[in-house]
């Protein structure tokens, strides 16, 4: 979710934007990040869910 590896922020994240987009179409999305508990990435309105238990995982780094 975050918008540079490594930096816990979330200002101009792509990915926070696609996770809300994609759960705003009716998809059923699970975030992960490793910067972020679970309670923090529901506290902003998203499902939590350890990668381990995920069925299919995008990586979203962006660079740049």
């Amino acid at each position: 979710m975050t918008y540079r590896e490594g930096v816990k922020g979330l200002y101009h994240s792509r990915n926070l934007a696609l996770a809300r987009l994609l759960m705003k179409k009716g998809l059923s999305v699970f975030v992960c990040d490793e910067l972020f508990s679970g309670r923090e990435i529901e506290d902003l309105g998203l499902k939590y869910s350890d990668a381990k238990d995920a069925d299919l995982i995008f990586n979203c780094f962006t660079l740049g």
